[in-house]
């Protein structure tokens, strides 16, 4: 989140270790120094700030060991379901019909080959 030349940033594992950081991007545009023990009350009026954003939108943060990889094929296999239920119903309705014409000519396949 960004707020005039101040940057803060949390980047949860494996690629980060879930820490919040502070830049001052003003005299650090590479964000290499992390200022918040420097700066507590710019990194903590941000820091609340982001945690309002998010309440507003919908935000949530991932459980440790979860991707967002894993989240995003969760949120379209949903997306899916609830937008073409109809289809996959068909489609369920059409698989056990068939699974149904399966039994029965493998039934009467076995019965011809007994004789």
């Amino acid at each position: 989140m960004y707020k005039g030349n101040w940057k803060i940033t949390k980047t949860p594992a494996p690629f980060g270790n879930g820490e919040w950081y502070l830049y001052d991007l003003s005299v650090d545009p590479g964000e290499t120094n992390n200022v918040a023990a420097a700066n507590p009350e710019i990194f903590k009026s941000m820091i609340k700030e982001y945690h309002a954003y998010a309440t507003k939108v919908g935000v949530f943060e991932l459980p440790p060991g979860e991707g967002s990889r894993k989240q995003l094929v969760i949120n379209a296999i949903k997306g899916t379901a609830k937008n073409y239920w109809y289809l996959l119903a068909g489609l369920a309705v059409g698989f056990l019909t068939l699974m149904y014409f399966m039994v029965l000519f493998a039934k009467r396949f076995m019965k011809l080959n007994k004789k």
